[in-house]
């Protein structure tokens, strides 16, 4: 069973999708910063343990977004999965102007969807403002 990780930047819709299977030998895979458009790259720690043939399995993985305008960085993701809690989402707004969401499912169709409408909302209040 795959974790389908899809990090969005809310801005210009830019998406980074990464496949993880949920039971893997045990291992520790730091991985190195991944563009995902011109406001953002992320970086994906995981952590992975096979647990007793498979059964008893969990994943910790860490999302980490890095904002290239402000040299900002946020993690967005620091939890661990396993066959009771395979699903989860968070956004985090940078420079109070981009919001940037991921999600973690064991469902292949889920995307972020926690982070665009406050995108929206902070595009038409800057539309207000001017």
């Amino acid at each position: 069973m795959p974790l389908h990780i899809r990090c969005q930047c809310c801005k210009c819709k830019s998406i980074f999708i990464l496949h993880l299977w949920a039971i893997t030998i045990n291992h520790k895979y730091a991985n190195e910063s991944k563009y995902i458009c011109c406001h953002f790259d992320v970086e994906i720690d995981h952590e992975s343990n096979i647990g007793f043939f498979g059964l008893g399995w969990s994943n910790h993985i860490i999302i980490k977004a890095f904002d290239k305008k402000n040299n900002e960085k946020k993690i967005i993701i620091d939890h661990m999965f396993n066959d009771k809690f395979s699903e989860y989402q968070n956004f985090e707004i940078f420079s109070n102007e981009i919001v940037f969401h991921a999600r973690i499912s064991d469902f292949k169709g889920n995307y972020p969807s926690n982070g665009f409408k406050v995108q929206e909302k902070m595009n038409s209040n800057l539309l207000l403002e001017q």
